[in-house]
């Protein structure tokens, strides 16, 4: 008698989508937090989120800058899957704060999220301290890299792809020692580092210190101790673009 075919999203909460690919995750030794936008991995009050929890399992949160103010978690934001919704409305701007992170040593973030407009530039994550000393993700609304994701480290910046609004995309980016890096939807782009990364908590959803705000959603954000551009971070690599293509149907 043939096996029962299961959709691959079947809702059991104790089998989340990619579950074998999360538990890799998990375990690897190079993803020092994975905050997820689901409902088991935030603290919520009413449908605003007080904090992501990491689902390493570590006392490591991000929590919200004001009480009044929170990213909404949303129900299908990717496709099945929830996310947290940032509102860039001046009523309603988002700001959530991590730890200080040593980022003078090599570093990855990767994660999935969708930028729905861009009518001011807006910071996605990082540290920042001035605009040159600064380790961020952001999008601006004017110059040559109107559009584009950016990865700023010091006063080097390495150049991402236009961003179409309202699609899911998926990225990487972090230092070696020796470059910085950016990669979306699978377009690498590399420049050599300059300069100091700033030493202020890290912050999703804004500017450090409540600036930019990011206008979209996010799902996941991985802040990794390794360089996925080197060979140390090859595995971790895979894994991660295993993970996102199993879940969202993205390319890393």
């Amino acid at each position: 008698m043939p096996g029962i075919v299961v959709a691959q999203n079947f809702n059991n909460t104790a089998l989340p989508a990619g579950e074998s690919l999360a538990s890799a995750l998990i375990a690897d030794s190079g993803v020092k937090n994975w905050f997820q936008a689901d409902a088991n991995s935030v603290t919520l009050s009413g449908n605003d989120i007080a904090s992501f929890n990491d689902r390493k399992g570590t006392a490591s949160k991000l929590t919200r800058a004001d009480a009044a103010k929170g990213a909404t978690l949303v129900s299908n934001a990717f496709g099945p899957y929830s996310g947290a919704r940032f509102n860039a409305a001046e009523s309603d701007r988002s700001m959530f704060s991590g730890d200080t992170l040593d980022l003078t040593q090599p570093f990855s973030w990767s994660g999935v999220a969708t930028l729905r407009s861009l009518a001011a530039s807006s910071n996605l994550c990082g540290t920042f301290t001035s605009s040159s000393v600064r380790a961020i993700l952001n999008v601006s609304v004017s110059g040559g890299n109107a559009g584009k994701l950016t990865f700023q480290f010091g006063t080097a910046t390495c150049v991402g792809p236009t961003l179409d609004l309202n699609t899911p995309f998926a990225f990487v980016c972090g230092y070696d020692g020796t470059n910085i890096f950016l990669r979306v939807n699978g377009v690498m782009a590399s420049v050599a580092a300059a300069g100091s990364p700033s030493s202020s908590a890290f912050a999703l959803g804004a500017l450090p210190g409540g600036s930019q705000f990011w206008d979209g959603d996010v799902s996941d954000l991985f802040l990794c101790t390794v360089a996925m551009n080197t060979s140390a971070g090859a595995s971790l690599l895979a894994k991660l673009t295993a993970f996102y293509k199993d879940v969202y149907g993205l390319t890393l």
